[in-house]
């Protein structure tokens, strides 16, 4: 069973071996190399590809599942004074009306835009906040 592969090798020890130039051999092993190198960067790039899909699809999740004990949107909306606190704020920074409109995009950004009387009372408590920062 052994005899085709040995008088197989008797005939490519006695072929006449004829070996490449130098000149081909150094860029055939150049061309092999750089190619293997280029396969190394697309491994590692994919595999870079495939964290970042798995860390996406890890937040996108988190962001579906979420905290189970957030209060509800009614319980997370700004309370009156922190609306009059951030205008305030605003208002010594910049001017009043800067700081009425900003207290007003607060509460509907908080999902409960004010009515009539609530507005109306935010501002005479910014206005009153404010002149009794200028004055004292």
């Amino acid at each position: 069973m052994d005899e085709p592969l040995s008088q197989l090798e008797r005939q490519l020890a006695a072929a006449a071996t004829h070996q490449a130039p130098p000149e081909l051999r150094t860029a055939v092993l150049a061309s092999v190399s750089r190619e293997l190198r280029a396969s190394r960067w697309d491994r590692r790039l994919a595999r870079t590809a495939a964290v970042l899909m798995t860390a996406g699809i890890a937040l996108n999740a988190a962001m579906v599942v979420g905290p189970h004990d957030r209060p509800p949107a009614a319980e997370r909306q700004p309370s009156h004074a922190s609306l009059v606190q951030a205008a305030v704020t605003v208002g010594r920074a910049t001017d009043e009306e800067t700081g009425r409109q900003i207290a007003r995009q607060l509460a509907a950004w908080g999902g409960h835009p004010l009515s009539h009387e609530q507005l109306a009372a935010l501002d005479a408590a910014i206005a009153a906040e404010l002149h009794n920062g200028k004055d004292g």
